[in-house]
């Protein structure tokens, strides 16, 4: 009996020290570069992808990159390349974009970015989540925004099995070939980029995300409501709007206030005139919610001599569909044509000029043809059933 517990004693000490150790190795190592040190890399250097979450690897491109500028958004920015924003914004630019962030996530990041390094510009998207000012993510936020906030130790994340092998060779794992210029772009891959060009590609590839869904059943929910595109607007809901109010001022407005050397470029992604007519005629609530705030963020930022809003709701490309992979996502060529608008004050929103953009917005939402897409997507569909080759592809 005394036997077996010595050697049930004698095991777990082993164990307790090799994990002491194994540990003890990942602090030295630390290929995610969890832990700040006198190692800022340029970035010509190439980031190491090795999370596949930027959530996780943007604290390690913080601590080991020398930058002076970020770009941070969701997927709509993550092909907005920071060369192109070196050479037209000025500064050293990474991209550190989190797919699917609310702007209670972003501040998480932005919140230390800011407290670590003298960023000069920030180039942010306005994305919609102010209709429902959430803060719900993708993955299970406490184990990543407490690596940001010091509540867990980053050495827990060297627990996953994925990272032995880097921390017990010093050498990092690469997992995606990527750069600083778009550290977690999809530009370069076919599953995305292959539905560009029109309806057909869309139809082509209906097996992928919510392509099937989309022409399916949205579409024709969307048109079913085509008749109400002359109705009255309601008057956007007090509530919500002060919420909304709200939700820029915590997230976004408090920073640009607490960092007034840093530039705040705030961008109303332009989503495809689709997504606009559909909350006109189907959420009419939303629509008038989501004019007041662009009101809101243009005049708010009069009050700041460092944030600067832009739109590009009315611009002739949110009307092709060509652009667009679904109904949000834009060719990176949009990408670049923001930066340079940035970059040569087009686009944007003044207080004076505000009122006239959004009369604008709203009639074209209004003159989108919901009823003659649904009825060509159709035919099309029809088309492909009978075996019949596929048409325009630009249509």
């Amino acid at each position: 009996k005394r036997r077996c517990l010595l050697f049930f004693a004698c095991v777990a000490t082993l164990l307790v020290l090799a994990a002491g150790g194994y540990f003890l190795r990942a602090a030295q190592t630390d290929p995610l570069c969890f832990f700040p040190r006198t190692r800022l890399l340029s970035t010509d250097v190439p980031i190491p992808m090795q999370v596949g979450n930027m959530r996780i690897q943007a604290l390690g491109i913080i601590n080991a990159y020398d930058f002076d500028s970020v770009i941070l958004g969701t997927s709509l920015l993550e092909n907005t390349s920071s060369k192109d924003c070196n050479r037209l914004l000025g500064g050293r630019f990474v991209n550190l974009s989190l797919c699917g962030s609310s702007y209670p996530a972003r501040k998480i990041v932005l919140e230390y970015l800011l407290a670590r390094k003298k960023i000069k510009s920030v180039v942010y998207s306005l994305d919609y989540y102010y209709l429902v000012c959430n803060d719900m993510e993708m993955e299970n936020t406490l184990e990543w925004t407490g690596l940001y906030k010091n509540r867990i130790s980053p050495l827990l994340m060297y627990r996953h099995k994925k990272y032995i092998k880097s921390v017990l060779t010093g050498r990092n794992r690469i997992n995606k070939p990527s750069t600083p210029d778009m550290s977690a772009g999809w530009a370069d891959n076919p599953f995305f980029m292959n539905r560009f060009g029109g309806i057909d590609a869309w139809i082509a590839n209906m097996d992928k995300d919510d392509t099937r869904r989309f022409l399916l059943t949205r579409l024709p929910e969307a048109a079913r409501n085509a008749d109400k595109a002359d109705r009255p607007l309601p008057e956007a809901d007090a509530r919500r709007l002060e919420r909304s109010r709200r939700y820029a001022e915590d997230n976004l407005f408090s920073l640009a206030r607490q960092y007034p050397q840093t530039r705040f470029y705030l961008v109303f992604p332009p989503y495809w005139r689709f997504v606009y007519a559909d909350w006109l005629l189907s959420r009419p609530g939303d629509f008038v919610l989501h004019q007041a705030f662009v009101r809101h963020m243009a005049l708010r930022a009069r009050d700041f001599d460092n944030v600067a809003v832009f739109g590009f709701e009315d611009c002739a490309f949110v009307d092709d569909v060509a652009n667009y992979r679904d109904e949000f996502h834009y060719h990176p060529a949009v990408n670049l044509r923001i930066t340079q608008d940035i970059a040569a004050g087009r686009g944007r929103l003044a207080p004076e000029t505000v009122d006239a953009y959004l009369r604008r917005c709203e009639r074209l939402a209004r003159r989108f043809d919901m009823a003659g897409l649904a009825a060509g997507v159709e035919a099309r569909l029809a088309a492909v059933r009978d075996g019949s080759p596929l048409a325009d592809k630009k249509k």
